[in-house]
């Protein structure tokens, strides 16, 4: 395997899942129309226009932040919603929409985690499946460098539909951990060790001959873990999204990974790793700041409109 597909790979999540960036800027920086005669738009050297024709200046820079900023903003709260009560036990009117700031830590206060280890939980990771279209998932490619060995089109099947985990290997397992584990439980160690828990559930897929192939090999893991090849792993790495823990497009590297052990819990098996952090919550979307407009907002200075 290519020694930088992680790296390549977590920089395609990380641009499908700013989804500002994909529907409203353009990622091939200024286009140039030499040698094509148009008429002169009535909108030409505004905002709009440049938003249309895809030019990447400041000013669709600026807003490109901004609206970053807002987003960042939006997902720290949440909403709670009351609502009257019919006598009929059903819901009638809205009584009041109260916003608080969210706490992140306070959302792990809930999570049951498997008791062999006392290791404190720092996050959980959904694996569930992200849906991408077509579009995105080329887009993602024009951005990411790829080996040329890849081709657009084979990497646009790869990420139609795409799993946050991402794991690297030295070869090709019998079976990818990462395709069956509902989530993943980062707990640590120390600052730069985690221990990293992939939950897979005990029971099989229904008419899936390969989940009761995969569950086989985890138990054969749990007695003979060198005979099974789809626990050694190299590295493992995610861009946060609804995780809980952490705060949203944030990218998670881990290296030097370790199998520890397989358990069963709560009804599943849960196959641990012990890994040593790389990279640890560096936020993807800080490669878009704007140096003056950071400053203003620090100073909280007002936003002069134009005429």
């Amino acid at each position: 395997m290519k020694k930088n597909w992680l790296k390549n790979k977590l920089a395609g999540l990380a641009f499908a899942f700013s989804s500002v960036e994909k529907t409203t800027f353009s990622q091939g920086g200024e286009s140039t129309q030499e040698g094509v005669s148009h008429t002169r738009r009535s909108t030409e050297g505004t905002l709009l226009d440049s938003l249309i024709n895809g030019v990447l200046n400041q000013e669709v820079m600026d807003l490109r932040w901004r609206t970053y900023k807002v987003i960042e903003a939006s997902e720290k709260l949440k909403t709670t919603v009351k609502y009257r009560k019919n006598k009929d036990g059903s819901f009638g009117d809205i009584i009041s929409i109260e916003t608080s700031e969210k706490n992140i830590s306070n959302s792990l206060n809930d999570i049951i985690v498997e008791p062999s280890d006392n290791y404190p939980l720092e996050m959980v990771v959904d694996n569930s499946e992200i849906t991408m279209s077509q579009k995105e998932a080329l887009d993602a490619f024009h951005t990411t460098e790829i080996d040329d060995s890849v081709d657009a089109l084979t990497l646009a099947a790869g990420l139609k539909t795409e799993r946050p985990i991402l794991i690297q290997r030295e070869f090709r397992p019998k079976f990818d951990i990462e395709n069956y584990a509902t989530k993943l439980h980062v707990r640590t160690i120390s600052d730069t060790e985690k221990l990293m828990e992939f939950y897979v559930s005990k029971y099989p897929i229904e008419l899936n001959v390969n989940s009761r192939l995969f569950i086989g090999e985890v138990k054969k893991g749990m007695t003979n873990p060198e005979l099974c090849n789809m626990l050694q792993i190299d590295e493992i790495g995610f861009i946060s999204l609804n995780t809980l823990g952490a705060n949203n497009h944030c990218e998670y590297h881990y290296i030097n990974v370790k199998f520890d052990k397989i358990v069963e819990f709560n009804g599943f098996y849960v196959i641990k790793f012990k890994a040593t952090v790389l990279v640890n919550g560096e936020n993807t979307l800080a490669k878009y700041m704007q140096k003056e407009l950071e400053t203003k907002y620090q100073k909280k200075e007002k936003r002069k409109s134009k005429r």
